[in-house]
């Protein structure tokens, strides 16, 4: 994150090619194929599509009203959150239609 914003950078000309808006001052990211977990200080968690074209927010959601500072932890189908005064885990399912 640049400014509170993601950006993404072409590695091999070192050129930017997007940036994204604005969101919290501090995100944990966890990545897995095309997809990026970023969770933010306010205990807001983003799903993005890693895409080198453009800025991609897939969901995001609410996970916590109390700061969230560390980092982000996955385990199988379970995400871990550790809030000020607690940990929180949530199980990761898709969706049904």
């Amino acid at each position: 994150m640049q400014n509170q914003r993601f950006t993404c950078i072409n590695l091999a000309t070192g050129e930017r090619t997007w940036t994204s808006p604005p969101f919290g001052k501090y995100c944990s990211l966890v990545a897995q194929k095309d997809r990026i977990l970023a969770l933010d200080q306010r205990g807001e968690l983003l799903l993005l599509k890693a895409n080198p074209r453009q800025f991609d927010l897939i969901d995001r959601r609410k996970v916590s009203d109390e700061e969230t500072w560390a980092h982000l932890a996955v385990c199988g189908d379970q995400l871990f959150v550790r809030e000020l005064n607690a940990l929180a885990a949530y199980r990761w399912t898709k969706s049904r239609p």
